[in-house]
């Protein structure tokens, strides 16, 4: 088992729509730091999908992996699987 993903109990990974209008890069910091839900506060249209990993037992090698595609305001598409590490 590689070290570095025993100290992860949850990754997420968010994807926004390209804007001419809007800079994320200046809000990243912020809202890593700031938001519990881990997405950038105001942009909320803009997000289009959500891949998130999460392990709820940190003393087993489980995740629970979840893919989420957005169009507009609602859930497009949501799959969510179970994987095990080894």
């Amino acid at each position: 088992m590689n070290r570095r993903l025993e100290s992860y109990n949850m990754f997420q990974v968010l994807f926004y729509k390209k804007s001419i209008l809007a800079n994320y890069g200046k809000y990243v910091y912020e809202t890593a730091r700031d938001n519990e839900f881990g997405g950038i506060e105001g942009f909320e249209d803009n997000l289009i999908a959500r891949i998130l990993y999460y392990k709820e037992n940190p003393k087993v090698y489980i995740y629970s992996y979840t893919r989420v595609i957005y169009d507009s305001d609602s859930i497009a598409l949501e799959k969510k699987d179970t994987i095990s590490i080894k």
